[in-house]
């Protein structure tokens, strides 16, 4: 529990990320640090039942979801609609090389 002040701070600083008038590589840059700096206060137990591979996997989705959300949607738009059709949504690395 004693990095519970770090994770928060992190993701208080995720949240609200947005691209804004940077250039896109810029901004993945930006949100993949703090996505590594969380990835090492939050770990996933390694289980024999599965869920472990349930949780990073919604994880994974959860950066697709961060990413998207942070591009504007007057220049974005056909991408998110593009990318939320699809079933399973690519990895980040593939939807970040899309954009």
């Amino acid at each position: 529990m004693q990095n519970t002040p770090r994770i928060h701070r992190l993701k208080t600083e995720i949240a609200p990320y947005k691209k804004n008038k940077q250039h896109v590589v810029d901004f993945f840059s930006g949100l993949k640090g703090l996505w590594n700096k969380l990835d090492n206060y939050v770990k996933i137990l390694a289980c024999t039942c599965g869920v472990a591979v349930k949780i990073a996997k919604f994880m994974e989705e959860e950066k697709v979801r961060q990413f998207l959300m942070g591009l504007d949607n007057d220049s974005f738009l056909f991408v998110h609609s593009e990318i939320f059709v699809l079933d399973p949504l690519p990895s980040i690395d593939k939807i970040y090389n899309r954009v």
